[in-house]
């Protein structure tokens, strides 16, 4: 900052006084030396004086206390350093959760700042105006650390989700790198991912070989959250020894923010490529594109179309910004990019990149990653690296298992980060706080540095405090309350028109429980409802075509009566050879909120179907999925990784699967593989004749 503001301060020096110019620059400068950039309100570091001003200040709320004094604590722990994370206070109008920041200020002796963010639609209000730009300003954020007049006051961001988006931009993407603790962070190794790390060995050995000159492909890592794509490619830089270099495309709508704008545009400035390869300071970093598949386009143009110059190994050579309006060779970028769904990202930007799938990780590679990566971690972010805490195998299974239902691991870290927190405070509360460390100073002499040394008694290091815990399984309940995710969430007694598929969405593998009603004095209406897409729409009614084509394969005369042993019958049809034709059916996906497509829920509808109509039950535990056709063949599907481990996390003993997916099936995980039974199916036939009692499948003799 020094550099440029001396360099900034050369200019006005060159300018005339009345210049329009040099008002800017004064602003600017005036703005520079006002924020706070050295100076910080020291932390109160008593815990219990927190407490008091909690219980003061607010009544009963014991959660949210519990919750903030552990913030407080980590926060203590770690002499203020620690990178989040950012507390978030939900709740109805006048509950107090202006008042409870205040309250957190307050215990801990820093200054308080609010800004209210309802009703803020333009970016330029976090991040602030570009200085060229007429009566520029700081972004709201520079703005109220100038007032605090510190740089660590107590910042609340009031009605987070009041604000909108327009043509000016999505303050909201703004904001993540202001929220972002990880913008800047390094990870380390990635466990497991073997076909993964085998692919960008391949690509690593190919660009030694060429010295650097190989053209393509651009490396584009598919896969859920919190599965380790942005550290994979931070992760390449490390070992090709090149510079790291991340943008987010998140939000981006405008062509500009990846060409450039014209010169002649007020406030104009290169691209976000040239801006970062600037920041790079060279010429062939390794360059994450993060979030590909999240870019969006409207009138200023399509982002996605101005990124084909830039991937294309054909054209990158001499891709030109316009700001700069000469050609700049990118050839020797190493571009990485990341998305969550692949479908998103339109095809010709698609055909550029090769496609790597993360897959999600198994509870034994979720346990393994917890030990060796994710606890370490968290000891560290919460300032107990000098404790002795240990996690018992038993306990991170519970916490899997109970309170984590995901395919990476952010919620694993998160909730290991909970149990670290109730710990950190209960260390303060304890008194047991290590010793800061000394300021750093000039360094000494050698002959100096001998005589310290030799003058130095073994008393002089003062040792960190004892603190032993072991965190059980039996524990973790007392630390994270009652499990979320509980394996008998499932319905313990299987139930006639109720059936479990599979789905692949890009949070990983889902189940997909579809349901199935008779109403009585319908009009054979084919109601549907779950926010369902036009293809699972045409799915349905491919299987409801299907079944009263064929109501003859089926035994539907001798279904059972409502209410006779073996079924859980309310809607038994005896006595009918075919479909009812008197009544609505009508077809539901749960979690209406959520949007649903695709043609792989075909098996699951078709059983549903026949479950309601026959009283017949799906034998238990017994997940599927499918595509099917009007001639009844069951096709092959995608993601079929991500379907199983979603199958294997909640316990289910049998997966129904095409045929055409057997060869899938050799790419799983051994201890997935061997705890599942897989089922293979040509026909929906079969695919019945698997889920359902022979009574009912069985061919009329």
């Amino acid at each position: 900052m020094k550099a440029k503001s001396e360099k900034e301060l050369k200019r006005l020096a060159r300018m005339q006084p009345l210049s329009p110019e040099s008002a800017v620059l004064r602003t600017y400068l005036e703005w520079v030396a006002d924020l706070p950039w050295a100076e910080s309100s020291a932390d109160n570091a008593d815990i219990e004086h927190a407490r008091a001003i909690l219980d003061e200040d607010h009544y009963d709320l014991r959660k949210v206390k519990e919750r903030v004094l552990d913030f407080i604590a980590v926060r203590l722990l770690n002499r203020g350093e620690l990178k989040g994370p950012i507390l978030c206070f939900a709740g109805p109008p006048g509950t107090g959760k202006t008042s409870l920041g205040k309250s957190v200020a307050r215990a801990l002796g820093r200054r308080f700042v609010r800004v209210s963010l309802g009703g803020v639609k333009d970016e330029a209000e976090i991040r602030g105006h570009r200085k060229t730009y007429v009566g520029a300003l700081p972004g709201k954020i520079l703005q109220s650390l100038k007032k605090a007049g510190t740089r660590n006051p107590v910042f609340l961001l009031d009605e987070v989700d009041k604000m909108s988006s327009d043509f000016r931009g999505d303050p909201a993407s703004a904001l993540l790198e202001v929220l972002d603790p990880e913008q800047n962070s390094t990870d380390e190794d990635h466990y497991d991912l073997r076909k993964v790390k085998e692919r960008v060995l391949d690509f690593i050995a190919v660009r030694l070989l060429n010295r650097g000159e190989l053209k393509g492909p651009i490396l584009c890592f598919a896969g859920p959250p919190g599965t380790g794509k942005t550290s994979l490619g931070k992760s390449v830089a490390r070992a090709l020894g090149r510079r790291f270099v991340r943008v987010s495309l998140g939000g981006v709508k405008d062509e500009a923010e990846i060409r450039g704008h014209r010169k002649t545009y007020v406030g104009a400035l290169p691209g976000k490529i040239l801006q970062s390869l600037k920041k790079a300071g060279t010429r062939n970093p390794v360059f994450l594109l993060d979030e590909v598949d999240k870019m969006s386009s409207d009138f200023r143009g399509d982002p996605a179309s101005a990124l084909l110059e830039v991937l294309d190994p054909e054209q990158n050579s001499t891709f030109v910004d316009h700001y700069l309006e000469v050609p700049f060779d990118l050839s020797d970028v190493m571009f990485i990019t990341t998305a969550n769904s692949v479908h998103n990202i339109p095809h010709p930007l698609r055909d550029r990149m090769e496609i790597i799938q993360i897959p999600g990780y198994t509870e034994y590679e979720k346990a393994h990653i917890a030990s060796a990566f994710l606890i370490p971690k968290q000891l560290r972010e919460n300032g107990l690296a000098w404790a002795d805490i240990r996690f018992q195998r038993s306990a991170v299974l519970r916490i899997i298992r109970g309170y984590t239902m995901e395919s990476g691991v952010r919620s694993l870290e998160r909730q290991i980060a909970t149990i670290l927190r109730k710990l950190a405070r209960r260390a303060v509360r304890k008194g047991l706080v290590p010793p800061a460390a000394p300021e750093p100073e000039a360094a000494p002499s050698e002959a100096a540095a001998s005589e310290a040394a030799a003058q130095a008694s073994p008393e002089a290091a003062v040792p960190p405090p004892a603190f032993r815990v072991v965190v059980t399984s039996r524990r973790v309940a007392a630390y994270l309350g009652a499990e979320q995710f509980q394996e008998k969430t499932l319905f313990s007694q299987p139930k006639p028109g109720l059936v479990y598929g599979l789905a692949w969405t890009e949070n990983g593998g889902t189940l997909l429980p579809v349901e199935v009603a008779l109403l009585e004095g319908g009009s054979n209406e084919l109601i549907l409802t779950g926010s369902l897409g036009e293809v699972m729409k045409e799915s349905a009614q491919t299987a409801l075509s299907f079944l009263r084509a064929n109501a003859s394969c089926f035994r539907l005369a001798g279904a059972p009566q409502p209410g006779t042993a073996g079924t859980a019958g309310t809607t038994g049809v005896a006595g009918t050879a075919s479909f009812p034709r008197d009544r609505d059916i009508h077809i539901h996906v749960p979690e209406g909120s959520i949007p649903k497509d695709g043609p792989s829920a075909g098996v699951a509808i078709t059983a549903a179907l026949l479950s309601a109509v026959s009283g017949f039950s799906v034998h238990a535990g017994h997940a599927m999925t499918g595509e099917i056709t009007l001639t009844g063949r069951v096709l092959a599907i995608g993601g079929v990784k991500e379907k199983v481990l979603a199958a294997h996390r909640n316990r289910f003993s049998h997966v129904l699967l095409p045929e055409g997916n057997r060869k899938d099936v050799e790419e799983l995980p051994r201890e997935v593989a061997r705890s599942i039974r897989f089922l293979y199916v040509q026909t929906i036939q079969e695919a019945l004749a698997a889920l359902f009692p022979a009574e009912l499948t069985a061919p009329a003799s």
